[in-house]
């Protein structure tokens, strides 16, 4: 039910909450290509493929190469397609202008940071998702939220603010059932497990308890850790940002190749992935052009299988539909929030069409 509650999220993320859902489906399709397991209540067979493809999509599409191949490759595609000539003079302009970093940014958006960061924190309870949906929901969030969306996806600090605190919250939120139920919240927490396997701890329910040293570390690490970041990033922007100075011509080919090399790498070595890369960079690129919306099919790839899991593992534990609806407050609190959820997305839907009207009627 938590997952569905983030399905649900889906038609918000869009324009048209009739495209924000298609496109979403087409996610949860993608999801769902490869080996239907035993172990996930399948049947052992692989679906949504032509034979000859099962020994490369056995296990499905592998998740960052997707992540790369639309967010990473589809971009360079899309900036390419306006020309790679770069005005060098005007980057310098706004480089030299907007260089300085004020703590006065942070005015009147305490309540972008919050929300955002309870998102973050939100998503990294769920296992497997990761932050790249925290942060697309949240940037999402703030774009619906923000009184003047137009600087958005230009490098308005309100949507930086919304996408990074969620991403950073994200660590501490997977850390909840990590330590509490012993399940990886993403793939940093799944390499803690290993890490506490090897110092003989155990993690689940009784970690608290029996290791509140190590608890109490963690959290001041944890806290530290931010600190830290932020005051290496604070003095290190300054000559990050130069990267705009780089022609395009030079800087283009240079990302495709550490995105090719990263895919590669992601998985020790294995070449589809690399094809998975470009295939999914030319069809965010498609996806795109012909209007669809990327965040939406991100977000029911990252959750279709695992949605699809404890689905029928739920059904395969009590027989019934019931189980929704029998497990007391914690049932009925999941929901109303997805009935609010849902409620705002339409209310959301109707409040875009009435600007829309708005605008052509001024044209």
């Amino acid at each position: 039910m938590i997952i569905f509650l983030a399905l649900t999220v889906i038609a918000s993320l869009s324009r048209s909450m009739l495209i924000g859902i298609f496109s979403g489906v087409i996610g949860v399709w993608l999801s769902l290509v490869g080996d239907y397991s035993v172990s996930d209540g399948g049947n052992g067979k692989t679906r949504l493929m032509f034979d000859f493809m099962e020994p490369y999509l056995f296990d499905g599409f592998s998740l960052l190469p997707v992540l790369i191949g639309i967010f990473g490759v589809s971009t360079i595609l899309l900036e390419a397609e306006k020309g790679v000539k770069t005005d060098l003079n005007n980057n310098r302009v706004k480089l030299g202008n907007g260089i300085g970093f004020k703590l006065s940014v942070y005015k009147g958006r305490l309540t972008n940071l919050i929300r955002s960061s309870f998102i973050g924190t939100f998503v990294g309870m769920l296992p497997g998702v990761g932050g790249s949906a925290a942060s697309v929901l949240a940037y999402t969030q703030e774009k619906n939220f923000s009184r003047d969306s137009s600087q958005m996806g230009k490098g308005a600090p309100q949507g930086v603010m919304a996408s990074e605190s969620a991403n950073n919250a994200l660590t501490g939120g997977a850390l909840i059932p990590l330590l509490s139920l012993g399940i990886p919240g993403d793939s940093t927490t799944a390499v803690l497990i290993g890490a506490f396997t090897l110092q003989g701890i155990q993690v689940g329910p009784l970690f608290i308890p029996e290791n509140t040293d190590t608890w109490y570390i963690m959290m001041t690490a944890l806290v530290f850790a931010n600190i830290v970041m932020f005051l290496v990033m604070f003095f290190a922007i300054k000559h990050i940002a130069k990267v705009v100075l780089v022609p395009k011509h030079i800087l283009f080919p240079l990302i495709i190749m550490m995105c090719v090399v990263g895919a590669y790498a992601i998985n020790y070595g294995i070449m589809f992935d690399v094809w998975t890369l470009l295939i999914f960079g030319v069809f965010g690129y498609i996806v795109q052009k012909i209007g669809l919306e990327v965040a939406p099919l991100i977000i029911g790839f990252i959750l279709g299988g695992s949605a699809e899991v404890y689905f029928v593992k739920s059904l395969e534990s009590f027989g019934t539909f019931e189980i929704f609806f029998t497990r007391g407050p914690i049932a009925w609190v999941l929901w109303s929030l997805i009935i609010a959820s849902v409620m705002f997305s339409i209310v959301m839907a109707v409040k875009n069409r009435g600007k829309s009207d708005v605008r052509e009627d001024c044209k």
